[in-house]
């Protein structure tokens, strides 16, 4: 019996790890199949309806494309969100030509940005629901990964905290100027001094 147990514990603790390789390997063929539709580098959609658009952030393959291993902590911090905002930008332009209806509701996680941030875009906070917190277990390994290297430090995320970002299509057409205001801000960051600096 201690051995079956000791089998069956193991199993579920690198499900965790397995889910993960599974999903960054198949990631490319999921994008090139239109199951993923990419905003931005690292802002794609995996469900879609009339009604209902769903955000993620980027996986590890698309972390390893876009960014180098000095590029961790503050710089790659601005750079991911820089890189959402453009995504956000691009959802907004497809409102704004009919691709999306206005009233579709966006959805992502807080998990994304600040509560202070999310609010800014026009995004009303909700509880997450179980698929969701379920994903995200199941994806910690990968998370944490993300997590540390935007951080600049072993970090480990609360998934278990995690809360819901929604926003209406015309309520972030409407917030586009702010969030070009923003990005404009964050390229000016990175185009100074400290920008320069770290990209030596």
């Amino acid at each position: 019996m201690g051995p079956f147990l000791l089998g069956r514990w193991t199993g579920l603790l690198a499900f965790p790890i397995t889910y993960s390789f599974f999903y960054v390997v198949s990631n490319p063929a999921l994008r090139l199949l239109g199951v993923f539709r990419y905003h931005s580098p690292l802002l794609k959609v995996s469900l879609r309806s009339r009604r209902y658009y769903e955000v993620h952030s980027g996986t590890l393959f698309d972390y390893v494309l876009l960014f180098r291993w000095k590029d961790r902590g503050c710089r790659a911090t601005r750079q991911i969100l820089g890189l959402f905002l453009e995504g956000f930008l691009d959802i907004a332009n497809a409102v704004e030509r009919g691709e999306i209806a206005r009233d579709t509701h966006i959805v992502g996680t807080s998990y994304f940005f600040s509560e202070k941030s999310a609010e800014r875009l026009g995004f009303r906070l909700e509880s997450a629901g179980l698929r969701l917190r379920l994903v995200l277990l199941v994806s910690y390994a990968e998370l944490a990964l993300l997590h540390s290297f935007a951080r600049g430090r072993i970090s480990f995320p609360n998934v278990l905290k995690v809360r819901t970002a929604v926003v209406r299509g015309d309520e972030l057409l409407a917030r586009r100027d702010e969030m070009r205001r923003i990005l404009g801000r964050l390229r000016e960051i990175e185009g100074g001094p400290e920008g320069q600096a770290q990209a030596a």
